[in-house]
């Protein structure tokens, strides 16, 4: 009998064993790792949502950069409207005042009690993280909340925003919340009582007369000019090819033209820069100016298809109401114009468009005497020059019949029925007119009665009256042997001429409309909701192409509420074209105060040390103009005498060591250039030439020095400001003159949950 073996199968018990375990191991491992893993994976979404809630609070900051922004825009500008008239505290107070009361309007539930601020205000700030969805079950995004919104106010240091919360869900559940207080800083912003001296280094011309660039080419201009006038004299037959003239200005704080900007078949773009000028003018040329331009006078655009782009601010200072050119407007009187003002964020138009009558006026129909007359304001700031017309008396309203009928007038009809006249029916002589001057008790030259179709009201409603009679302005122009008399609307005040224009357009709206079309392709404004400030003394009509919109004038009576701000700017200006400092109280060692002539030169060059030097020292004894390069390093300085001689030619080669030109008379430059010219006279360039502003070399330029007879001499000693001036240079726009808006909004108090 065979013994059975007891212990078969105990491997396979081993090995099942053996594989459980290993599983069971595995199984440990996997779901070690799934929950390492599922908690990496929370780990990484409450970061996200961390991120996404700091990202929400980053978007509330931007926001409150943007008020804080406003609110430095405002109070400075508050302070220089009329910066003359306070004293040093006064400024700063009032600088302070309108920067609390603009950040009130802005974040205040209520702006008068400005203790608590508005969360829903905040909130709007929010855009890429603003809440989606419904309720906090199914919905993501943002939240802010505050169970204690107070708002702080510190005088001297700005205001605190407590207890602000942030609540972010994302849409997978995860949630992140954040409270801070947020502290909008007070800018130091310091008005200076020093004497602000010229800083003639960011400068690349001083021309007293003119500027000229050549009839054709691109010509670059990096760094601020000042000049009598700046002309682009573009060539007609270059004007569509690749030869035409283009000037483009870049890195200069300021263009400053005492008299006249003329742009004729050329390209001006002078995008990024404050601008002063007298007028603007722009014939079969395109304009793009910005991003500061005042303008005591006009801009015109003339000749055809003339394009004017204009951007930031735009500043027609001008509200004279009887002299046209101390009026601003801008007057559309070519064909097929652009008018582009859609990136006009502030924009004043103190003055009104003029009928230019002033030198036809000849008083009688015999005879012409050039500026007997004056020029006859309109209703209008933004106008084109088939508006005009309008403004011509009703032809129903000269030269009514009317009888007395139980002591009243009853008004007939207009012996004329037409305006203009001729002078010839105007004096009687020729039926049917012979009866008016006959029986002149019968009728009325003017009728303040009548109702106009045109208008749907009298003329009493607009015009002006002297002893009780109505008043027109008669217009006496000579043509084809014969004197046409016009009568033009006189108004009795600003307020007068806007309403009629505003009647006119009310029931001559297409008419109007095909006016324009001859003359301009478009009229283009933001809406008024869409600037920050808007202020016209007439109105504007909006074209574009094909219909017209009135945006009526915002102030009544506006050129005697703005004459304040005129005033400002018109010191601004003067002080500029006397000596580039923007201060009239700032106006130190000035030489020369008459502005009807070209002085800046003159206030801070000293000429007759000038003159004096080049008598005595000249290294060119050859040829003329008299000339001395005055230094022995890189850069020199290159004095000449030439007032009475010829123009001073700059190659680029004899003189490429030259980095500062002071001249008497003209100069022409012939090659790029780098540094400073200064010209009694005036400067033009050639063809493709560059110049540069460069602060560095001028400075050297300035200090560099030659020892003649002993005695030595440097540039800065023809400077009326001298070595002083040598002090100022890059004190105009250094780090403590900046404001970063990032540094005036901080959080206090920070807190994660």
């Amino acid at each position: 009998m065979t013994k059975q073996n007891k212990n078969r199968g105990a491997g396979l018990v081993s090995v099942i064993i053996a594989v459980a375990f290993v599983m069971i191991l595995g199984s440990v491992v996997i779901s070690a790792t799934m929950s390492n893993y599922r908690m990496k994976q929370t780990n990484l979404r409450t970061k996200d949502s961390f991120y996404n809630a700091e990202r929400a609070l980053d978007e509330v900051r931007t926001g409150l950069q943007g008020v804080i922004s406003q609110a430095v825009s405002n109070s400075y500008l508050q302070v220089m409207e009329n910066y003359s008239t306070y004293d040093l505290q006064t400024k700063q107070d009032l600088m302070e005042a309108v920067f609390f009361e603009t950040i009130w309007a802005n974040l205040a539930e209520n702006p008068v009690t400005h203790t608590t601020y508005s969360v829903n205000k905040l909130t709007s700030y929010l855009v890429e993280t603003a809440w989606q969805g419904g309720n906090l079950t199914d919905g993501y995004g943002a939240i802010l909340s505050s169970d204690s919104n107070v708002l702080m106010t510190y005088d001297d240091d700005g205001v605190v925003l407590k207890n602000l919360e942030v609540y972010f869900r994302d849409e997978q559940g995860y949630v992140s919340v954040i409270n801070t207080d947020i502290k909008l800083l007070l800018p130091d912003l310091q008005f200076s009582s020093g004497i602000s001296l010229t800083n003639v280094s960011e400068y690349t011309t001083i021309a007293d007369e003119e500027f000229i660039a050549a009839d054709r080419g691109s010509n670059q201009i990096t760094g601020s000019l000042y000049t009598g006038q700046l002309t682009l004299p573009g060539e007609q037959s270059l004007a569509t090819t690749t030869g035409r003239l283009k000037v483009e200005f870049s890195d200069a704080n300021n263009i400053i033209v005492k008299n006249q900007i003329i742009a004729k078949y050329a390209d001006l773009i002078a995008d990024s820069n404050t601008i002063w000028a007298n007028d603007i003018k722009g014939y079969d040329s395109n304009l793009t100016l910005g991003s500061s331009v005042n303008v005591k006078n006009d801009l015109a655009l003339e000749g055809t298809g003339t394009n004017v782009a204009l951007n930031g601010i735009y500043n027609g200072y001008g509200n004279h109401l009887t002299l046209s050119e101390e009026s601003s407007a801008i007057i559309i009187n070519g064909k097929d114009a652009v008018l582009d003002l859609d990136k006009v964020v502030t924009m004043t138009l103190a003055g009104h468009a003029f009928i230019g009558t002033k030198n036809k006026d000849v008083g009688s129909p015999t005879g012409s005497v050039a500026g007997s007359g004056k020029d006859i304001y309109t209703g209008e700031s933004i106008t084109v020059k088939s508006n005009q017309l309008m403004y011509l008396v009703p032809p129903e309203c000269i030269g009514v019949s009317y009888q007395m009928t139980g002591g009243s007038k009853v008004v007939g009809k207009s012996v004329y029925g037409r305006n203009p006249l001729t002078a010839t029916a105007l004096g009687g002589g020729i039926s049917p007119y012979q009866e008016l001057n006959a029986h002149p008790e019968l009728y009325d030259m003017i009728s303040d009665t009548v109702i106009s179709e045109r208008l749907g009201n009298p003329l009493s409603k607009y015009i002006k009256y002297v002893d009780g009679k109505p008043q027109v302005e008669k217009v006496f122009v000579q043509t084809n042997g014969e004197t046409l008399v016009y009568f033009y609307m006189s108004f009795r005040d600003e307020d007068a001429a806007n309403q009629y224009f505003q009647d006119y357009y009310g029931l001559n709206k297409e008419q109007i409309e095909e006016y324009m079309d001859f003359y301009t392709n478009g009229i283009s404004m933001r809406n008024s909701n869409d600037m920050l400030r808007r202020q016209l003394a007439g109105n504007v009509l909006k074209y574009d192409g094909i219909t017209t919109q009135l945006q009526k004038n915002t102030l009544s009576n506006g050129a005697t509420k703005l004459a304040a701000a005129n005033t400002t700017a018109q010191d601004t200006f003067d002080a500029l074209c006397t000596r580039l400092v923007f201060q009239y109280s700032e106006l130190t060692n000035v030489k020369e105060t008459d502005l009807t002539k070209d002085i800046v030169f003159d206030n801070i060059v000293d000429i007759a040390t000038l003159k004096n030097f080049m008598t005595t020292y000249d290294s060119f004894t050859t040829g003329i103009p008299k000339r001395y390069k005055l230094g022995a390093g890189a850069s020199k300085t290159l004095l000449i005498n030439n007032e009475l001689t010829e123009t001073y030619h700059y190659d680029g080669t004899t003189d490429s060591d030259v980095h500062l030109i002071i001249a008497t008379g003209d100069v022409f430059v012939d090659a790029n250039f780098s540094g400073l010219i200064l010209s009694d006279g005036t400067v033009t360039l050639a063809p493709g030439v560059s110049i540069t502003a460069n602060t560095s070399e001028v400075r050297e330029a300035l200090e560099a020095s030659s020892v003649l007879n002993g005695v030595t001499w440097n540039a800065i000693g023809f400077f009326w400001d001298g070595k002083e001036l040598l002090n100022t240079m890059g004190s105009a726009s250094g780090d403590g003159d900046s404001i970063r808006l990032s540094d005036l909004v901080i959080y206090e108090n920070w807190t994660k949950n």
